[in-house]
């Protein structure tokens, strides 16, 4: 998925918005990792664009992209498609994911307000208290200087939260994590592209 992640951002320092948004469309139909980007990136284009028409037009590649190849599995089988992208990870059916690795979960779990690690629990609450806040000072961020490299990093971060408050935070997504956050470090300043 980070392949065609990195493709999509590389497109978009080059500006060219379109072929971006075909493989931010590839990114998003092969992990779910990378749909938390989304308003980082619909922000991003908007704030360059500074017009809504252009904005949606350009994310339609994206649009159907991820709609060609996902929507023939949700159309096959939407319970297993759903249970599988979605309810397993939350914990919403009787074999969910347990609560696991480092974050607030386990967390949760020491503390005694989890008994069973394989049965649901509310993360989403946490999710949104901490989330919502950072999601919204994270766009006026970006807002204040229009680049890649903060969008990079405003992704990072607000991954970081919403994997830290989810059923698991693991070793693999503090190497995604560590990738997000190198890719931002020697990402170049967006003028050195003019």
């Amino acid at each position: 998925m980070f392949a065609f992640l990195f493709a999509s951002f590389f497109l978009l320092y080059k500006n060219k918005n379109l072929m971006a948004s075909f493989f931010m469309g590839l990114a998003f139909a092969t992990k779910q990792s990378v749909w938390p980007i989304f308003p980082f990136y619909l922000a991003f284009i908007y704030f360059r664009n500074k017009n809504i028409k252009k904005t949606f037009l350009e994310l339609i590649p994206f649009t159907f992209i991820f709609l060609i190849i996902t929507l023939p599995f949700f159309l096959w089988n939407m319970k297993a498609f759903l249970d599988s992208t979605v309810f397993y990870l939350t914990g919403n059916i009787p074999h969910s994911y347990p609560v696991a690795g480092y974050g607030f979960g386990k967390v949760l779990q020491g503390l005694g307000f989890i008994k069973n690690v394989n049965l649901y629990y509310p993360f989403w609450i946490w999710q949104v208290v901490f989330g919502l806040p950072l999601l919204i000072y994270l766009i006026k961020w970006q807002k204040k200087d229009i680049s890649l490299k903060r969008l990079i990093i405003s992704y990072g971060l607000f991954l970081f939260v919403f994997w830290y408050f989810s059923r698991y935070f693991n070793n693999s997504h503090l190497a995604y994590l560590s990738t997000v956050f190198i890719t931002a470090y020697f990402w170049p300043k967006d003028n050195e592209n003019k």
